[in-house]
Protein backbone atom coordinates (compact mmCIF):
# COMPACT_ATOMS: atom_id res chain seq x y z
CA UNK A 1 0.00 0.00 0.00
CA UNK A 2 0.64 3.60 -0.75
CA UNK A 3 1.19 6.16 1.99
CA UNK A 4 1.02 9.79 1.68
CA UNK A 5 3.63 12.07 2.61
CA UNK A 6 1.25 13.91 4.89
CA UNK A 7 0.34 10.86 6.58
CA UNK A 8 4.23 9.44 7.03
CA UNK A 9 4.49 13.28 8.61
CA UNK A 10 1.47 12.72 11.22
CA UNK A 11 2.92 9.13 12.41
CA UNK A 12 6.66 11.08 12.61
CA UNK A 13 5.27 13.11 15.05
CA UNK A 14 3.22 11.52 16.78
CA UNK A 15 6.19 8.93 17.02
CA UNK A 16 8.30 11.46 18.26
CA UNK A 17 5.55 13.25 20.76
CA UNK A 18 5.20 9.56 22.22
CA UNK A 19 8.64 8.87 22.71
CA UNK A 20 10.21 12.37 24.15
CA UNK A 21 7.19 13.37 26.10
CA UNK A 22 5.77 9.88 27.35
CA UNK A 23 2.08 10.96 26.31
CA UNK A 24 0.36 9.71 23.36
CA UNK A 25 -1.25 12.85 20.86
CA UNK A 26 -5.32 12.48 22.65
CA UNK A 27 -3.47 12.94 25.66
CA UNK A 28 -1.60 16.09 24.29
CA UNK A 29 -4.59 17.70 22.66
CA UNK A 30 -6.44 17.04 25.81
CA UNK A 31 -4.16 18.93 27.98
CA UNK A 32 -3.54 21.57 25.30
CA UNK A 33 -7.52 21.78 25.54
CA UNK A 34 -7.68 21.98 29.28
CA UNK A 35 -4.56 24.99 29.45
CA UNK A 36 -6.54 27.02 26.63
CA UNK A 37 -9.49 26.72 28.67
CA UNK A 38 -7.35 27.88 31.45
CA UNK A 39 -6.39 30.56 29.90
CA UNK A 40 -9.51 31.84 28.42
CA UNK A 41 -10.79 31.99 32.13
CA UNK A 42 -7.81 34.02 33.49
CA UNK A 43 -8.13 36.30 30.50
CA UNK A 44 -11.38 36.72 31.44
CA UNK A 45 -10.93 37.54 35.04
CA UNK A 46 -8.14 40.24 33.99
CA UNK A 47 -11.23 41.93 31.83
CA UNK A 48 -13.12 42.00 34.40
CA UNK A 49 -10.38 43.38 36.94
CA UNK A 50 -9.55 46.10 34.03
CA UNK A 51 -13.21 46.96 33.74
CA UNK A 52 -13.45 47.70 37.84
CA UNK A 53 -10.39 49.80 37.57
CA UNK A 54 -11.88 51.79 35.17
CA UNK A 55 -14.63 52.32 36.91
CA UNK A 56 -13.12 53.15 39.57
CA UNK A 57 -11.09 55.64 38.21
CA UNK A 58 -13.96 57.02 36.51
CA UNK A 59 -15.02 57.09 40.39
CA UNK A 60 -12.24 59.30 41.55
CA UNK A 61 -12.35 61.71 38.71
CA UNK A 62 -15.76 62.56 39.84
CA UNK A 63 -15.15 62.99 43.29
CA UNK A 64 -12.30 65.11 42.27
CA UNK A 65 -14.36 67.13 39.58
CA UNK A 66 -16.76 67.26 42.24
CA UNK A 67 -14.49 68.92 44.85
CA UNK A 68 -13.01 71.14 42.87
CA UNK A 69 -16.41 72.74 42.09
CA UNK A 70 -17.58 72.80 45.78
CA UNK A 71 -14.05 74.06 45.99
CA UNK A 72 -13.40 71.91 49.06
CA UNK A 73 -9.82 71.37 50.37
CA UNK A 74 -8.70 68.73 51.77
CA UNK A 75 -7.20 69.26 55.36
CA UNK A 76 -2.84 69.25 54.70
CA UNK A 77 -2.61 67.70 58.56
CA UNK A 78 -4.80 65.05 58.40
CA UNK A 79 -5.40 64.60 54.14
CA UNK A 80 -8.20 62.44 55.21
CA UNK A 81 -10.92 65.34 56.05
CA UNK A 82 -12.36 69.07 53.94
CA UNK A 83 -11.24 71.85 55.83
CA UNK A 84 -14.21 74.37 57.39
CA UNK A 85 -12.77 77.42 56.10
CA UNK A 86 -15.26 81.25 57.18
CA UNK A 87 -14.50 84.74 58.00
CA UNK A 88 -13.31 83.51 61.32
CA UNK A 89 -11.40 80.47 61.17
CA UNK A 90 -9.92 77.45 58.95
CA UNK A 91 -10.42 73.93 61.32
CA UNK A 92 -10.72 70.82 60.58
CA UNK A 93 -11.95 67.88 62.58
CA UNK A 94 -8.68 66.26 63.33
CA UNK A 95 -7.60 69.32 65.50
CA UNK A 96 -6.74 71.90 63.01
CA UNK A 97 -7.99 75.53 64.09
CA UNK A 98 -6.41 78.75 63.10
CA UNK A 99 -8.09 82.07 63.75
CA UNK A 100 -8.29 83.45 60.35
CA UNK A 101 -11.15 87.00 61.33
CA UNK A 102 -7.99 89.57 60.52
CA UNK A 103 -6.78 88.00 57.31
CA UNK A 104 -9.57 87.77 55.46
CA UNK A 105 -8.80 84.25 54.12
CA UNK A 106 -10.92 82.74 51.73
CA UNK A 107 -11.21 79.17 50.48
CA UNK A 108 -9.50 80.52 47.12
CA UNK A 109 -7.11 82.14 48.53
CA UNK A 110 -6.28 79.72 51.54
CA UNK A 111 -5.96 76.71 48.32
CA UNK A 112 -3.92 79.35 46.27
CA UNK A 113 -1.25 79.86 49.02
CA UNK A 114 -1.31 75.71 49.57
CA UNK A 115 -1.00 74.99 46.25
CA UNK A 116 1.77 77.87 45.80
CA UNK A 117 3.72 76.36 48.99
CA UNK A 118 3.85 73.41 47.64
CA UNK A 119 4.44 73.95 43.98
CA UNK A 120 7.40 76.36 45.35
CA UNK A 121 9.03 73.54 47.92
CA UNK A 122 8.87 71.03 45.12
CA UNK A 123 11.08 72.78 42.46
CA UNK A 124 13.75 72.76 44.95
CA UNK A 125 12.77 69.58 46.75
CA UNK A 126 11.62 66.17 45.48
CA UNK A 127 10.62 64.86 49.71
CA UNK A 128 7.05 65.13 50.09
CA UNK A 129 6.39 68.25 52.28
CA UNK A 130 4.59 67.71 55.81
CA UNK A 131 1.98 70.31 57.31
CA UNK A 132 1.71 71.44 60.57
CA UNK A 133 0.66 73.73 62.97
CA UNK A 134 2.94 75.98 64.63
CA UNK A 135 3.10 77.56 68.20
CA UNK A 136 1.06 80.99 68.14
CA UNK A 137 3.85 83.83 67.38
CA UNK A 138 1.29 86.57 66.79
CA UNK A 139 -1.57 85.17 69.13
CA UNK A 140 -2.34 82.84 66.93
CA UNK A 141 -0.90 79.39 65.13
CA UNK A 142 0.55 79.21 61.81
CA UNK A 143 0.63 76.20 59.22
CA UNK A 144 3.82 75.60 59.07
CA UNK A 145 5.53 73.20 55.48
CA UNK A 146 8.32 71.21 56.34
CA UNK A 147 10.75 68.13 54.90
CA UNK A 148 13.82 66.80 56.19
CA UNK A 149 15.49 69.18 53.95
CA UNK A 150 13.92 72.38 54.50
CA UNK A 151 11.25 74.40 55.89
CA UNK A 152 9.47 77.53 55.79
CA UNK A 153 6.65 79.21 57.45
CA UNK A 154 3.14 80.09 55.47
Amino acid sequence: TCVSSNETQGEFLRYRVEKHSGVKPVQLLALTQELKQGFLSELSILEELERDVQMEQQYISCVVEGMQEQRLIICPLCHMNNLNINSHFVSCCCGLYINTQDQNITPDLLQSLLEARVSEHMEDCVQNPVFSVAPPTDGSPSLMISCKVRSCIM
